[in-house]
């Protein structure tokens, strides 16, 4: 996607921008490749999902703003603190969000999400920023991965009626959840493929998309409660524009 579709709001810029590395077999990033542990006796195949920005030969809405930021913090419970780097980048991204959850590593469980908070996060293949998905023997149904991301003040997606986002008139929330759904499982045993997603046309509160093969969307964060968002770790869901 070279241009954010019409009227889809945060969520079109990030589709210029977000890329996608998944490389099972490790043929690029050996750290990265699927392997399998045992957990409570059960046998998971652990594959490691990445993303990160600019998409090569995109035209991304923010790829100027270049610089070096920390990698995601080892500790799910504490704010990574901000980049010391002067460059700015996009203003924040998460593993899933606080009703979702997330994987840290190969061998763990799904625990709750909205973890591992990075702030300023930077561009390039260095600043990769990587959370786990599993599956048990014998489960060949497609994984998802969600991000929570932040860039400007733009809400995520054209809003449906109030009572079908949050549950009542709600200021815009600005957290866009990113998950990616379609795919994961049947490139566990495949090595990594250039692919440039693919525009599609933009729906209600939800923009979905096709990346490097797999299905995706981005949409506006999930509730936490009538009023308010769920979003990462540190927002307490008054922060409406987080």
């Amino acid at each position: 996607m070279q241009v954010p579709p019409f009227n889809s709001r945060g969520c079109g810029e990030q589709a210029t921008c977000i890329d996608a590395f998944f490389d099972p077999k490790g043929m690029l990033d050996p750290s990265g490749a699927c392997r399998y542990a045992y957990v409570n006796g059960q046998r998971f195949l652990y594959c490691r999902f990445c993303v990160e920005w600019p998409r090569p030969g995109s035209t991304c809405a923010f790829a100027s703003e270049a610089g070096s930021a920390p990698s995601p913090p080892p500790s799910r419970r504490r704010k990574q603190a901000p980049s010391s780097s002067s460059e700015p980048g996009v203003d924040k991204i998460c593993s899933s969000d606080r009703v979702g959850t997330a994987i840290e590593g190969a061998g763990g469980v799904p625990i709750p999400g909205g973890i591992n908070v990075v702030d300023n996060w930077q561009q390039g293949p260095s600043k990769r920023y990587c959370q786990w998905v599993r599956w048990a023997e014998n489960d060949m149904a497609d994984a998802t991965v969600e991000f929570s991301i932040k860039n400007g003040d733009k809400v995520c997606a054209v809003r449906g009626e109030p009572d079908l986002v949050l549950g009542g008139n709600v200021p815009p929330l600005d957290t866009c959840l990113c998950n990616v759904a379609s795919g994961l499982h049947s490139w566990a045993s495949s090595s990594l493929t250039r692919l440039h997603p693919t525009r599609v046309v933009f729906a209600d509160k939800v923009l979905p998309l096709t990346v490097r093969g797999m299905s995706a969307t981005c949409q506006e964060p999930r509730p936490l409660s009538p009023s308010t968002a769920a979003g990462c770790m540190d927002n307490d869901g008054s922060v409406y524009n987080e």
